[in-house]
């Protein structure tokens, strides 16, 4: 075999050789620059990672569709943390398509949707603090964070975070705008889901909140047919709250609460259910000392132990916003000592068996 043979028969072997090693080089690159931006991400340094993620991004393999994902997503979501929407789109629009396609084959893992579901909460928060001051981008940013949901998260497309975007309208002061948004969302919500009832009492509340009665006495008269009065009274209480109908909420819990304990037929779990929805809708609105005042009055009926923290937490709070601050720290002392005193009830338990243990030997 002439010299020129040999070499042309063991080239093969070299090619594969600088392929693989090329490959392992590109991989290995890849994963430095992607660790190097996931230490200054984690030191809240969006602009110091971008450049690393983007070097990770072009050197990662094409062929490996679920982590291009979770790069595009790691770029757009420091983009977004920095507020640069625009500059986030392109990623955003490219990583869709992908996990679009990968969810359809069930093939989307896991952590990619955990970076996903990072994203859509960046856009959440994002949209968030911008309510007040851009509400044009607020509505691109709230958008944004639904087309991601549709496309690659649906399970985060939840009712309780359709009602928090509609919120967000009332936040502004744009009652018609968060009705508009709830309607458009109940013609999706199937009637079987477990939240209809509470989604459907609450675009009654603001359609009545928009002199539109009809939808929400068509309800209570339903409601009265199979449910009792103190029932119906919280749930259209707590739609109004959501409504940010304050007044007509307290109307609605004070009527029921004053007749039925006029005729002493205002029983013990009744009055505290009335009274904790009623703490409630002084809470959002901000009236502390009747907050202090109604969360005293549920607390000296002996709540069961869940209602019973939230009242003490509302009363921690609604003093601290008094100035009391000392009083403040005492109930949520209260709450801390009884959230953790089944630990002492499982220490002094522990403690007595091995007395008596002792006592037999």
């Amino acid at each position: 075999m002439t010299q020129l043979s040999k070499v042309l028969a063991i080239a093969p072997v070299i090619t594969a050789f600088f392929i693989a090693t090329s490959s392992a080089l590109a991989l290995s690159q890849w994963e430095e620059e992607r660790a190097q931006g996931i230490r200054f991400e984690f030191a809240k340094n969006f602009s110091a990672a971008l450049p690393h993620y983007l070097k990770a991004l072009a050197l990662a393999p094409n062929a490996n569709a679920n982590l291009q994902v979770q790069l595009q997503s790691q770029i757009a979501t420091c983009y977004m943390h920095q507020e640069k929407r625009l500059k986030a789109l392109p990623y955003i629009d490219s990583l869709l398509v992908s996990a679009s396609s990968l969810r359809a084959k069930g093939a989307l893992k896991a952590d990619t949707e955990m970076y996903l579901v990072a994203l859509v909460e960046e856009c959440e928060s994002n949209h968030s603090s911008l309510a007040s001051k851009a509400k044009k981008e607020w509505l691109e940013y709230m958008l944004l964070s639904q087309r991601i949901c549709d496309a690659a998260v649906p399970s985060l497309a939840t009712p309780d975070m359709q009602a928090k975007r509609a919120r967000c309208f009332l936040a502004l002061g744009d009652a018609p705008g968060a009705l508009k948004y709830l309607n458009a969302y109940m013609l999706k919500l199937p009637p079987s889901d477990h939240h209809y009832l509470e989604m459907q009492l609450r675009q009654a509340a603001l359609k009545n909140l928009l002199h539109q009665p009809e939808m929400l006495r068509n309800l209570s008269q339903a409601l009265a047919r199979t449910r009792p009065p103190v029932e119906v009274a919280c749930l259209i209480g707590d739609a109004q709250t959501w409504a940010t109908d304050y007044s007509a909420a307290e109307k609605t819990l004070f009527t029921l609460y004053d007749k039925l304990d006029k005729q002493k037929k205002l029983s013990r779990v009744d009055r505290i259910n009335l009274l904790n929805t009623r703490l409630d809708n002084s809470l959002d609105c901000g009236r502390w000392p009747e907050a202090e005042q109604l969360a005293k009055q549920c607390l000296a009926l002996r709540p069961p132990e869940r209602i019973r923290n939230l009242c003490l937490t509302a009363l921690s709070v609604s003093l601290a916003r008094q100035g009391k601050g000392k009083d403040a720290a005492k109930y949520e002392r209260q709450k801390r000592d009884s959230t953790y005193s089944f630990l002492a009830d499982e220490e002094r338990d522990a403690a007595a068996e091995t007395v008596k243990r002792r006592a037999r030997k």
